[in-house]
């Protein structure tokens, strides 16, 4: 080990570090110059969609919210329950099969028909 000799070129190391400090400062405007175009293209972008066109837009989002609350209450509100409906459909049932009966009958009886029609027409 006692052999090994180091000799430094203090010069060479400065112009190293010259150079080195030079490409560190042309990356640092690169990058600065990338960073300020980006800004400008989003201030473009801020400046186009305007705090007042946003306002519009949150206005119509809560009219379109109030909207579909109130249809959704209407919708809510006209239902009916399960048990009402099976109950209508049995009377429904019910009114249509006395109808049938009611009918049949004036077709088997012409004459009772014929008086219930006199009937109706002077009540």
């Amino acid at each position: 080990m006692s052999n090994i000799k180091v000799t430094v070129n203090i010069a060479e190391l400065r112009d190293i570090e010259k150079e080195q400090s030079q490409r560190l400062h042309n990356d640092f405007e690169q990058f600065h110059r990338e960073i300020t175009k980006n800004n400008e293209e989003l201030l473009k972008v801020y400046k186009a969609v305007s705090s007042k066109r946003l306002l519009y837009l949150m206005a119509l989002n809560a009219f379109f919210l109030l909207a579909t609350g109130f249809s959704m209450y209407v919708a809510v509100k006209n239902t009916i329950e399960k048990s009402e409906y099976e109950r209508l459909v049995n009377e429904k049932g019910q009114l249509i099969s006395r109808l049938e009966n009611v009918n049949h009958f004036f077709f088997e009886n012409p004459k009772t028909a014929k008086s219930f029609k006199e009937w109706s027409e002077n009540k």
